[in-house]
């Protein structure tokens, strides 16, 4: 089938408005992945109805369905090929329930990730995944690559964050997996194969979020280490010092970090280190804790496992310092484009 022959398929169902092709796709952004919208056809539904209705149409004409979140993948997982339809749920941006006594949001999956850290954030309340991406990624694409985030350490990847989700099925059956519940010994949990499945199994839907307590403070640092040993023994003391408050680890390694450093022109630590590192500690109540990560700090410099650190004295140094480790994007500006990889490594084999 051909770009009209798609269009007056599907633009009965969803309305005519709803089946973006020529040049209204082309004045659209497709974010990381550049083939997102080769296809030439994009749908965007306003609920799982219309979503159904879209799945069980393709299946009848033997179309494939490219699901699209906020485009902010790196591995081109939104891609398109003529003959192919991209299906987008931009348009599916309800919160439809947040209940901080349950500790729970449950909202359709076009929600970014930002909308619900704004939503619970005067609940005192907050997700347990965070990504650099929070602005534009989504909560369908959050669930369907089981994304892991800068707090994984301390609260689990996507699918230990998930309660619950609706999806839709290629013939177009809805699937109603959605929970509340966070003690539920219920038979399969059959949720957990929708999370990470890309998109190849159903399309989410609809989800719902653990919520946990947010900290009353936190405390970031930046160090640097001689190598991964010394900076893997601050991890294993950290883990000691701090056990659930440690809420994030991150480490650089040195050519990407004096790269980043040097673009925005930041001098927090020497650049003469082995390795890199990012702390962050969370505290929970009303005393203060402001001198805890810096007495901890200490006691690795007369261990001998740091070269150098700094404390965040301000919110400004604080964003400033996860912005040399989030602002990856800053690299192909000089160096022209850069290959991306997302790995995971037991610590022994990271030196290799």
């Amino acid at each position: 089938m051909d770009i009209s022959q798609i269009s007056a398929l599907f633009a009965p169902v969803i309305g005519t408005q709803n089946v973006i092709t020529r040049e209204r796709l082309a004045l659209r952004n497709t974010g990381y992945c550049a083939a997102s919208y080769d296809g030439g056809v994009l749908l965007t539904p306003g609920s799982a109805q219309d979503v159904s209705k879209i799945c069980w149409l393709a299946a009848e004409h033997g179309l494939a369905i490219v699901p699209q979140g906020g485009l902010t993948g790196l591995v081109q997982g939104t891609a398109t090929a003529p003959g192919q339809v991209a299906l987008s749920l931009e348009k599916m941006t309800r919160i439809l329930e947040l209940d901080p006594v349950q500790g729970i949001i449950t909202a359709e999956a076009g929600v970014t990730l930002q909308q619900v850290i704004d939503a619970a954030e005067p609940l005192g309340l907050a997700p347990g995944v965070d990504l650099p991406s929070r602005g534009s990624c989504t909560l369908g694409g959050l669930a369907s690559t089981n994304a892991g985030g800068i707090q994984a350490i301390r609260y689990g990847m996507a699918r230990d964050n998930i309660l619950g989700l609706e999806a839709v099925l290629a013939d177009g059956t809805i699937l109603d997996l959605n929970n509340t519940l966070l003690k539920n010994n219920a038979g399969y949990d059959l949720k957990q194969l929708f999370i990470g499945s890309e998109g190849t199994l159903g399309i989410i839907t609809k989800l719902t979020l653990r919520l946990h307590s947010r900290p009353s403070s936190v405390q970031t640092a930046l160090i640097g280490c001689a190598g991964t040993e010394d900076l893997f023994q601050v991890l294993a003391s950290a883990r000691k010092a701090f056990g659930g408050s440690l809420l994030s680890f991150e480490a650089m390694w040195p050519e990407f970090f004096i790269q980043i450093a040097t673009h925005l022109g930041s001098s927090l630590v020497s650049p003469d280190c082995g390795i890199y590192g990012v702390i962050e500690t969370g505290h929970w109540g009303d005393t203060e804790h402001e001198d805890a990560l810096t007495t901890f700090l200490a006691g690795c410099f007369e261990d001998g496992l740091l070269q150098d650190g700094t404390v965040a004295q301000s919110e400004t140094q604080r964003r400033t310092i996860w912005q040399l480790r989030e602002d990856a994007d800053v690299i192909e500006s000089p160096n022209g484009p850069c290959l991306s990889y997302d790995v995971g490594l037991r610590l022994h084999d990271i030196p290799g």
